[in-house]
């Protein structure tokens, strides 16, 4: 527990490691269809695509509001905002 010099509120202190950890444990439990080759459909890249979102999803984050995980990770801004019904992406300090 560290305390917030800004605030003084007492807060946890997690290590990037830990959450780096945490979200390749996430990802690791869904299922991405892989691409056996590059000789792929379009159907095969959508599948391919969106189980990725999916698990992308499932990392939590408090960017956006919290409800989409690491979806900005995976999608540009436009398919985002769709997603999100028009929640715009900002980064805290």
């Amino acid at each position: 527990m560290q305390i917030n010099k800004r605030t003084g509120i007492m807060v946890a202190v997690i290590s990037v490691a830990t959450i780096r950890n945490t979200a390749y444990n996430i990802i690791r439990t869904q299922e991405v269809r892989k691409i056996a080759n590059g000789d792929y459909s379009l159907e095969e890249f959508a599948r391919f695509e969106k189980d990725l979102l999916r698990a992308s999803m499932a990392v939590p984050s408090t960017l956006g509001g919290g409800q989409h995980g690491h979806a900005w990770l995976v999608t540009d801004e436009a398919n985002y905002k769709e997603l999100t019904r028009n929640i715009t992406l900002i980064q805290g300090e």
